[in-house]
């Protein structure tokens, strides 16, 4: 019988063996979890076992085997005995990477790149077998992220994880099998058996080859690979994978299987064909409901994770002999598909508690297994909308040192075959602060009302009495329900708070939303802002940079996390942002001015005044000033602002602040054109940064030489610093000429 044309996917009917065709599969067996449905069966050929190797031998590689090592950074990155002990002793899940007994070969994706010491992360890693004469096909067990399918397909992915044959001594070496297009897609250990040659080609070696884009060297490969129970037989085998007792492999710790690939979307075709056996087959075609979903598929197991509609579907297999051209009759089996559910985790509990000597919380979020037979691969447990725990197998996950806030936690139960994520839910909790109203709404009525809506604080021991309602730090409206409307709202960017006024007196935090509408209106200069309301000043800008970032680690204005910084300028509310309170989190924000227009009345020169207080640290800590036309494209007017390290402080001091001054004359092309100016914060494992009055006019001298203060003190004591904000002197007398600041007064040296 002669095979299907490549481009049918349609079964014929009524298939007639012939004398020659191969046999069909034997003992066809499916297992469907929903819509993942794993095939296996067997070939009905005799065959002796030549030569099996499981790696459970001391030493590696094992004894006849050799191994080529190119990424030498780390033993992981070429192959190695998997486990190692520190694996075993430190990494959960370590098991299932093993198909039987003890040990097996493994080598990991190069997650150190690039590397420090600016050596290669190439991975060119061989594992190559020893000789057995006589043998003809080699089988074994491996396991790959299915991923590698999805990605091989992609003319942009440089991987290729082979096995190789070479019959003249290890001089050429022919692909056999490559991952990329050949593994079965399960997401578990999958029998591959393989044709080497007849034995007039030359006794054969084999080889396993994981291979990275060689001309990148600061990158290696994106997925890791592993093998166990390798034999050698002298024909083709007469068992395959039970799908009942195929696990699917689970991640080692927080060590992915892989890293990130970004598709380029363009195909890339097969680059070798399978090399052809003779009779009976060494490969299979499979089809679901009489259409053909995989082609000369080099395994005896075949794992399908299309989406089907629930009900009972047909599959079918067929032995196919590459070198006769012949297709054996079809082995059919019916499976039937449950209705897929994305049941959400159930009972979810929120508790914490408040650690005494650091005033800081511990946060439990705790929950039960989803209803219904179907069991998720994971969850996903959220605070305020961020992934804080991903991956989660326990029902438990918890977060320690916080500071006080509103936090919402959310958890989520992870399906696949279908894939999908259950809706969030969970609780919201007020630590060391009174319940909040939530669910704040706003929608602007073509009347131009803004009408606002939320949802009353949960309950507690403290009765709410009533709402006050802001638009940026300005009063709009008190009201005991839960929604209010303001007629002609303007124009702009706002926050609208809603805070809850408890009978005792007690204001909440705010429940805040961002309302846009129309134009932002332009302010003509001097402007000034001191942020003496405890909210976002309206058409101020808060911009989040690294979108990981969660909004209550953005810029406040009312001093949440309690910074020590008063004096030079400060007093009562401020702007401020604090990465001490973030742990390992990057911060990377920017706090925008409305677009501001100059006034040439007031004179032809333009100064940017305000108040810094500028907590650094010895890692990551940048901190700068900017303008921009557009709030989109930025120029630097000063990029490396320079404040304190707090371990320098004296005793008794608790901040050193500075007050800074600009000539920005040149960032105002005319008396028509908007300049934006903005404050950028970068810093992970840092302090904090906080400004207060903010200054912006015109005046008729030229820049910070005109500033001047009749009202300094003539203390001589107190540090004296440059504009600069660096430390110049304890002492004014023999000062070279220019502006200082000192006590926190700008002073004059002439």
């Amino acid at each position: 019988m002669k095979a299907a044309a490549f481009t049918a996917v349609v079964l014929t009917p009524a298939l007639v063996q012939a004398q020659d065709d191969p046999s069909a599969p034997s003992n066809l067996k499916a297992v469907a979890d929903y819509n993942k449905v794993t095939l296996t069966w067997q070939r009905d050929v005799v065959s002796d076992t030549l030569y099996k190797q499981g790696f459970e031998e001391a030493g590696f590689p094992q004894d006849g085997w050799s191994q080529t090592r190119t990424n030498t950074y780390d033993n992981l990155f070429s192959w190695f005995s998997f486990p190692t002990e520190e694996i075993k002793e430190n990494v959960e899940g370590w098991e299932s990477w093993i198909h039987s007994g003890e040990r097996s070969a493994a080598l990991f994706f190069d997650d150190a790149a690039p590397h420090t010491d600016g050596s290669s992360a190439v991975q060119n890693e061989w594992l190559v077998m020893p000789v057995k004469a006589g043998a003809r096909y080699v089988q074994f067990y491996t396991y790959i992220d299915p991923k590698v399918l999805t990605w091989g397909e992609d003319e942009g992915f440089p991987d290729h994880y082979y096995v190789k044959v070479s019959h003249d001594g290890g001089k050429t070496w022919e692909v056999i099998w490559d991952a990329r297009y050949d593994s079965n897609g399960s997401d578990g250990w999958q029998l591959v058996s393989l044709y080497l040659g007849d034995n007039a080609d030359g006794e054969a070696i084999v080889a396993f080859q994981a291979l990275s884009d060689t001309e990148n060297t600061e990158s290696g490969l994106y997925l890791s690979w592993v093998i166990d129970d390798v034999r050698l037989l002298d024909a083709g085998t007469t068992t395959a994978a039970d799908p009942a007792h195929s696990p699917s492999v689970r991640p080692l710790g927080n060590r992915p299987t892989y890293r990130n690939f970004v598709p380029t979307g363009k195909k890339v075709a097969r680059p070798y064909k399978p090399r052809k056996a003779p009779a009976p087959a060494d490969c299979y075609n499979v089809y679901l409901d009489n259409k053909r979903i995989a082609k000369n598929l080099h395994s005896l197991t075949f794992t399908d994770t299309s989406d089907k509609t629930a009900g009972v579907h047909q599959y079918a297999v067929q032995a196919v002999s590459l070198s006769e051209d012949l297709t054996s009759p079809l082995a059919k089996i019916d499976v039937e598909i449950k209705k897929a559910t994305l049941n959400p985790p159930s009972n979810v509990r929120v508790t914490y508690k408040q650690d005494e000597e650091t005033g800081k919380y511990d946060v439990a979020l705790t929950w039960d297994a989803p209803e219904g037979e179907r069991k998720p691969i994971y969850y996903n447990a959220y605070a305020n909308g961020a992934l804080f725990g991903g991956w989660l197998e326990d029902t438990s996950v918890g977060q320690t040192g916080l500071s006080k806030g509103i936090y919402t936690y959310t958890v989520t139960a992870v399906y696949e075959n279908p894939d999908g994520e259950s809706e969030p839910v969970g609780d919201i909790v007020a630590l060391g602060t009174r319940p909040t109203p939530y669910n704040l709404t706003a929608d602007r009525s073509e009347d131009g009302t803004l009408n606002l809506a939320w949802t009353a604080p949960k309950p507690s021991e403290n009765a709410v009495e009533k709402y006050v309602v802001f638009r940026g730090n300005d009063k709009i409206g008190e009201t005991t329900a839960t929604t209010l409307s303001e007629a002609n709202a303007p124009e702009g960017s706002y926050d609208y708070s809603v805070k809850a006024l408890y009978a005792d007196g007690v204001l909440s935090v705010p429940a805040t939303i961002q309302v846009e509408y129309g134009v932002k209106p332009n302010y003509r200069l001097p402007f000034e802002e001191n942020f003496d309301g405890d909210m976002k000043p309206a058409n101020w800008t808060v911009e989040k940079v690294d979108g990981r970032m969660k909004d209550n680690y953005l810029w406040r204005f009312d001093n949440w996390y309690e910074l020590p910084v008063s004096g030079g300028g400060f007093s009562g509310c401020f702007a401020s942002v604090n990465a001490s309170a973030t742990g390992f989190l990057n911060v990377f924000t920017t706090l925008d001015t409305p677009p501001l227009l100059r006034n040439s009345a007031d004179g032809p020169y333009v100064t940017l005044e305000f108040d810094m207080d500028y907590a650094m640290s010895g890692k990551k800590s940048e901190a700068g000033v900017y303008y921009s036309y557009n709030a989109e494209d930025w120029g630097e007017i000063d990029g490396n602002l320079q404040g304190y390290i707090p371990a320098d402080l004296a005793e008794g001091e608790t901040c050193r602040p500075q007050h800074k001054a600009y000539d920005v004359t040149k960032c105002f092309v005319d008396d028509v054109t908007p300049v934006y100016f903005a404050w950028k914060y970068n810093a992970k494992q840092a302090y904090h940064l906080a400004i207060d009055n903010v200054r912006i006019y015109n005046s008729t001298t030229v820049g910070i030489n005109g500033i001047t203060d009749n009202n300094a003190s003539t203390n001589a004591s107190g540090a004296v610093y440059n504009l600069n904000g660096q430390r110049v002197v304890n002492a004014k007398k023999g000062m070279a000429k220019g502006v200082y600041v000192q006590n926190g007064k700008k002073f004059v040296v002439k």
